[in-house]
């Protein structure tokens, strides 16, 4: 052996130990950093639930308060911060560009609560992902890094952020991974996005916070019969995350066609959306709706529910207003599961649970996270399901989904 075969054989494994020490201290410092500020988030979207459910007069302010969301945006958005998670995917896919400004997090964070307080019908998927992304790039001040590390460290922030939000590490880490480029895995991001992930889920429930626990479910044997019940609800399912994803893009458009001025298109939305609450007179179907996705797994839900969810948070999110779309997803999965089981000879809460997931991944294009998904929340047993779930309904649904800037391969 030469001395320079010599010096690489010390060195490889060297420079190994170094790469695992600098991701195992960024995972840590960003697990704390994103896993509080997630905490933080979820404490403070709890209180603005159950002051607005206390205080329903308020959802007659949501014109106002969607002005000023508007406002917000209008006036410190640098034509980044307003695009949400496609920024933060537009960065991972193109590092060379100018970091995410930190103003991201809290422009965001604040969006979300006025929305949610006003009664919006949203999620928080959004918020968290572009919290994590967000803080991840401020570590990008300092010290040089090359496209490969910038591109690690956001998906770090996105994973870690995902992961707090629904405390489900795993499906975080492939998120975070899968979200940004659909059909290519970078495999030398498991291990540290994962890490990330981990970290921030763990710091998170240190604080005083409470994610939804949903049952574990037990499925019947698999038999061909089930699996053509399997696949006439990922249709549903598929056909529910195309609908969705088409009406939420064409209100936009049409919403910018006829109203160019931000902050009067978000008031006018606000208006429609608390006319709509009004008229149904009940607040279940705005803000997370997580009491009707947590019923849809014991009873079944009336089969017109997950259609209402889809107008509401496409009215929302397509005038302005902020948040994200997955637990509306969720809701919108779960309750129409739910609704076939009236229909198809599955139990309620496994046809909810390949629901929630499938309409989710379908919505998205995320087919190994909604798996992921399913195992974290739902248990193992139940594993071909949530598979087949996910990845027909995907297909049915097509490549266009939530994210605009995503690569398709």
């Amino acid at each position: 052996m030469t001395q320079t075969q010599t010096q690489l054989s010390y060195k490889q494994p060297l420079n190994q130990l170094a790469w695992f020490g600098l991701w195992a201290g960024l995972g840590l410092l960003l697990g704390l950093i994103v896993g509080s500020a997630c905490a933080i988030f979820l404490i403070s979207l709890q209180w603005v639930t159950q002051w607005r459910e206390s205080h329903v007069w308020i959802i007659g302010l949501l014109p106002l308060l969607a002005a000023a969301v508007a406002y917000l945006y209008q006036r410190f958005d640098t034509g980044e911060e307003s695009k949400g998670n496609n920024t933060i995917i537009s960065r991972i896919q193109h590092p060379e560009q100018k970091p995410i400004s930190w103003r991201m997090s809290p422009m965001v964070l604040v969006g979300t609560l006025l929305t949610h307080l006003g009664g919006g019908s949203a999620g928080r998927e959004g918020t968290a992902v572009q919290i994590g992304g967000a803080l991840a790039s401020l570590l990008l001040k300092f010290g040089r890094w090359s496209k490969e590390n910038q591109i690690l460290l956001l998906m770090c922030g996105a994973g870690a952020g995902f992961s707090a939000l629904f405390g489900t590490p795993l499906a975080g880490a492939i998120f975070a991974i899968e979200f940004a480029v659909v059909g290519k895995m970078w495999h030398k991001a498991w291990l540290p996005v994962f890490w990330a992930s981990l970290c921030a889920n763990y710091v998170c429930n240190l604080w005083p916070v409470t994610h939804t626990h949903y049952p574990q479910i037990t499925m019947p044997t698999f038999s061909p019969e089930n699996l053509l019940y399997v696949v006439v609800a990922a249709i549903a399912f598929g056909l529910a995350a195309r609908v969705f994803v088409w009406l939420n893009e064409w209100l936009s458009a049409k919403s910018k066609q006829f109203i160019s001025n931000a902050i009067l298109r978000a008031a006018i939305g606000g208006a429609i959306v608390a006319a709509s609450v009004w008229l149904a007179g009940t607040t279940q179907y705005i803000g997370l709706g997580l009491p009707l996705i947590e019923a849809s797994f014991r009873e079944p839900q009336a089969i017109y529910i997950f259609f209402i969810k889809i107008v509401l948070t496409c009215l929302t999110l397509s005038f302005g207003m902020k948040g994200g779309e997955v637990t509306p997803l969720f809701f919108i999965g779960a309750t129409l599961g739910s609704a076939l089981a009236v229909w198809l000879p599955l139990p309620v809460a496994g046809l909810a649970g390949m629901g929630l997931i499938a309409v989710f991944s379908a919505s998205a294009n995320v087919p190994l996270t909604g798996l992921l998904l399913g195992v974290e929340l739902f248990g193992a047993q139940a594993g071909l399901y949530w598979a087949l779930a996910t990845w027909l309904a995907c297909w049915v649904s097509g490549k266009k989904g939530i994210y605009t800037t995503q690569q398709l391969f």
